[in-house]
């Protein structure tokens, strides 16, 4: 930035700006912040407050708690501004997830987040990335403005469905049965996975890709790892497959569950598998469903999950 103006874009320096950055992330999203993202925010501040009683611990505690990024910082020192850069796999391509881009209430309008984000595609292009990808909230169409605006087209918009632990839903219609996966029906399967969960957005939704996986190899693997995934498919009174589902347990606040239904599975059959999942499920830790906006939305609601979030996807080649 030109010296004359009141602030400058400059790289993370961990150690001096460890201490900064978590407040201004909380002041921005503190609407947002699920336990997930509070315990990413008291980390840093545990971080911190170590380095400032033992300052000597930063050479060996930065190796494990390191931020890529940039911040914007006023005269007086004060970081109003941020993004982080964080290293991803996609589609087997070395490419950036940029996160955390926020600018302080007072200093908004003023371009400053759309030179920060300019400064990371810089970096990005300059470690040899292939893409970059981000996600923003329905709720912020200006901050999507700004993205268009700096080159990022739309993969998606999806919803963050949650199911709060003990919720107990009745009337479960008997006549929806869960049974063992189908071998002959993996193909399907795997077609119809691709289809809810394509390939732009599952490197980013925690999956264990062995979940869904058939055979005496994949059983035995999960028996020796003590893996506590469950798989499973649901069945009309017919017994014709109207959705697989999978239960992954996760160390975030909420475990993951994976819902694949059938091409012509109704909203009502969806209502019905969701209540009985979610029953079975929700007993210990809330459940979390990543599904495409708008599909089987009464569905989710009308068997007690609630929005946790709605995100567009998007990204950029480098």
């Amino acid at each position: 930035m030109h010296n004359e103006l009141p602030y400058r874009i400059r790289e993370i320096n961990v150690r001096k700006d460890i201490g900064q950055i978590p407040d201004l992330i909380e002041l921005c999203f503190h609407p947002y912040l699920d336990p997930d993202g509070a315990a990413f925010i008291d980390r840093m501040r545990s971080v911190a407050e170590d380095w400032k009683r033992l300052s000597f611990l930063s050479v060996f505690t930065q190796v494990d708690f390191s931020i890529l990024g940039y911040v914007c910082e006023n005269r007086e020192g004060e970081i109003i501004g941020n993004v982080n850069l964080f290293p991803v796999n996609v589609k087997n391509r070395f490419a950036f997830l940029i996160a955390n881009v926020c600018v302080h209430p007072q200093y908004r309008a003023r371009g400053i987040g759309a030179s920060m984000m300019r400064e990371a595609l810089h970096y990005a292009e300059r470690q040899h990335a292939s893409e970059v990808y981000l996600q923003v909230r329905e709720e912020t169409p200006e901050v999507l403005r700004m993205y268009m605006r700096l080159g990022f087209s739309e993969d998606s918009r999806r919803t963050g469905w949650l199911r709060p632990r003990k919720l107990v839903r009745d009337c479960v219609d008997p006549s929806i049965r869960r049974e063992k996966l189908n071998w002959q029906e993996r193909h399907l399967l795997t077609g119809a996975f691709k289809k809810w969960y394509p390939d732009d957005v599952i490197w980013n939704l925690n999956y264990d890709s062995k979940l869904f996986r058939y055979g005496w190899f994949f059983s035995a693997w999960r028996f020796l790892a003590r893996s506590d995934t469950e798989a499973f498919r649901m069945t009309d009174p017919e017994g014709q497959t109207i959705c697989w589902v999978g239960w992954q347990p996760t160390n975030n606040f909420s475990n993951n569950l994976w819902v694949v239904p059938v091409e012509n599975c109704t909203e009502a059959q969806m209502r019905q598998i969701l209540s009985v999942v979610g029953t079975r499920y929700a007993r210990f830790k809330p459940l979390m469903v990543s599904f495409p906006k708008g599909v089987y939305a009464d569905a989710f609601l009308e068997s007690g999950f609630f929005v946790h979030n709605r995100l567009i996807w998007m990204h950029k080649p480098l």
